[in-house]
């Protein structure tokens, strides 16, 4: 399997993509979801990440984030992947989902639980206006999928923070760092 190569500490946001195991939707439920965002939460303070944007799809999420210190964006994502899914499939364990036979896997001749795809991408954003632009793909990614047909009407995203300043599910970071007042297309929220 191809190694994809993360060009890190380059003092740029970052936009990473996270799929679930096989695709398949395994946020359909507001718990699973809860559960990755309090472990992203976790991450963003412990490795000083600034989260400027973000949506959590049925099948995978996006974020857009900006690391304040030299970080390996790999093993940062790789240890949110690695605590979100032990608590999730612990979760799933406790309500019987019958989802858990989708997620064995063998790997070392050893049955496991896989929640994550196994890699994860990434994509350095070089300005502002790329960072504005992969928050926009962010908020419209609902509607773009169809599970909407307003990006206010999804609650799991970063969208409701750009309208109001306020954040209900996770901090929001401002983009001071970026200075954004002289990108084109700030503020964020379109429809």
């Amino acid at each position: 399997m191809t190694k994809l190569k993360h060009y890190d500490n380059l003092g740029t946001a970052r936009f990473i993509t996270i799929s679930c195991h096989n695709y398949l939707n395994l946020f359909e439920d507001d718990k699973v979801k809860m559960i990755f965002l309090d472990y992203l939460s976790q991450i963003k303070h412990k490795y000083s990440l600034e989260l400027y944007g973000y949506v959590i799809m049925l099948n995978h999420v996006h974020l857009v984030v900006y690391p304040l210190k030299p970080i390996k964006i790999g093993r940062v994502i790789g240890e949110l992947k690695s605590r979100s899914a032990r608590q999730i499939l612990n979760y799933f364990r406790e309500v019987k989902s019958s989802v858990l036979g989708d997620l064995k896997v063998f790997r070392n001749g050893i049955e496991r639980f896989a929640f994550w795809h196994r890699r994860c991408y990434d994509h350095n954003c070089r300005g502002i206006n790329s960072v504005i632009e992969k928050i926009k793909y962010c908020h419209n990614n609902p509607v773009k999928n169809g599970l909407v047909t307003d990006v206010s009407e999804w609650r799991w995203s970063s969208y409701d923070y750009y309208c109001t300043g306020k954040y209900e599910l996770i901090e929001i970071d401002s983009m001071e760092e970026l200075n954004p007042p002289q990108a084109v297309g700030y503020p964020i929220i379109e429809k």
